[in-house]
Formats: structure tokens, C-alpha cells, sequence
């Protein structure tokens, strides 16, 4: 193995900005992650940078294999608009679904 391997990649360590908690989604920079514990502000968190996570979905009808963007507030859409990409939506999900299978970062 390369001296310099670090890891497979498919977690992130970052500092909470705000409180954290397990199973949200969320960016640190341009890499949406899922964390995998509560974290209070100014915490160590790990959060999934791969996989794919049931997300908390926006108002709106996703295709399966459409871009999907992170708001604020958590939710997913498919609004590029003020959002940042988070993945791939892994399933169609209808207007009245509340949630979406995302595959992070793809």
C-alpha cells in the first residue's frame, strides 16, 4: 500500500458549525454528508460522504437518476437555485413523499 493512502474516503471528519444531529444531511464545503452522530457546535462530528440515505424531501414530484440539491433548512429539491448538489435521487419520489433516497455525491 502507498505510504501516503489515508483512507477509503467514505467519511468526512468536520467540526459542527451548528448543533448536529445523527441522520441529518448536510454540506461541509461542496461535499453533502450524512452525520452519523449528534455533534454539539464546535464538535468533531464524521459524517457518510457515500451511500444512500432517506432524506427529508421539499415539496415536488423527483425523478429517479435526477439531480438533487441541499437547502438550508435540509430539505432536497431538485432547485439548483440558492442550493448546493447533494447527489443523485436513487428512487422517483411523488409530490406527497416527505422523503427521498439520495445517493450522496454522485
Amino acid at each position: 500500500m502507498a505510504k501516503n493512502y489515508k483512507g477509503a474516503g467514505c467519511t468526512m471528519t468536520f467540526v459542527a458549525a451548528a448543533v448536529v444531529l445523527s441522520g441529518a444531511a448536510l454540506m461541509v464545503g461542496d461535499t453533502a454528508v450524512v452525520a452519523k452522530t449528534d455533534a454539539a457546535s464546535g464538535e468533531t462530528c464524521v459524517g457518510e460522504a457515500e451511500g444512500v440515505f432517506n432524506l427529508p424531501k421539499a415539496a415536488g414530484a423527483i425523478s429517479q437518476g435526477a439531480k438533487v440539491y441541499l437547502s438550508s433548512d435540509g430539505q432536497i429539491s431538485t432547485t439548483a437555485s440558492g442550493n448546493k448538489l447533494a447527489g443523485k435521487c436513487w428512487a422517483a419520489a411523488a409530490n406527497g413523499d416527505n422523503s427521498v433516497d439520495v445517493k450522496l455525491n454522485s
